[in-house]
């Protein structure tokens, strides 16, 4: 029953793919795997859900267990005068969940939708065809140097530079990216700073063509 309801995020899926809102509520299973950047970008906005929350100590989360629980719960704590988590709602088979849902103190609500973003300009990226693209640039480009057959080595410190840090032959790592990468066991060389950073490629320098030992 689940599966058939229409949830907003299925309706922001279909608007931009019926195929995909169709596998979506008829065949999940056979969905490919979230990658690991993205699985990533989901968890940080659950830590900006967590953050969120402390706006409102009195709150009360009724997410519950599944959509009938959340469902309940929200109509048994809608009469508490406190804010609710997370409150779903279901007509025929639409249902939705409110991040916030904060009395206004007028008998009414305001939905308070939490999302993770930042202010920025503008950013434009070509892939090494000349192609403007959405996402993947690092691992794009990363992709087409491999096919020239040299070796590949990977500066980075965040989030974006993972899945690309993944294809890499060496990688120097520092920050978050360090830290993903240790989450996963993808073998990196750790630098401080880039005084640190030129010691150690001149150490991989003189491994790839002397065959010395590199130091970690």
């Amino acid at each position: 029953m689940a599966s058939k309801l229409l949830t907003k995020t299925k309706f922001l899926n279909g608007l931009k793919c019926h195929r995909l809102l169709w596998m979506l509520s008829n065949q999940p299973e056979d969905l490919p795997a979230v990658d690991i950047g993205t699985q990533h970008i989901f968890d940080q906005g659950q830590e900006v859900d967590e953050l969120a929350k402390k706006l409102y100590p009195n709150g009360i989360d009724v997410s519950g267990d599944s959509f009938t629980s959340n469902i309940h719960k929200t109509r048994e704590y809608l009469d508490s005068g406190r804010p609710l988590f997370q409150a779903g709602f279901k007509a025929a088979n639409l249902y939705s969940r409110v991040d916030v849902l904060v009395p206004d103190g007028n008998n009414g609500w305001e939905l308070v939708e939490v999302k993770s973003s930042h202010d920025g300009i503008d950013v434009v990226y070509y892939d090494p065809e000349g192609n403007v693209i959405n996402q993947g640039f690092k691992k794009k480009y990363l992709t087409s140097l491999k096919k020239r057959g040299k070796d590949i080595i990977y500066l980075g410190d965040g989030l974006s530079d993972l899945e690309a840090a993944r294809q890499a032959d060496y990688v120097f790592a520092t920050g978050h990216l360090l830290d993903l990468l240790d989450t996963y066991s993808i073998e990196r060389s750790a630098f401080s700073d880039f005084y640190d950073l030129l010691y150690r490629v001149r150490l991989l320098y003189g491994f790839l063509f002397s065959g010395k030992q590199i130091v970690t």
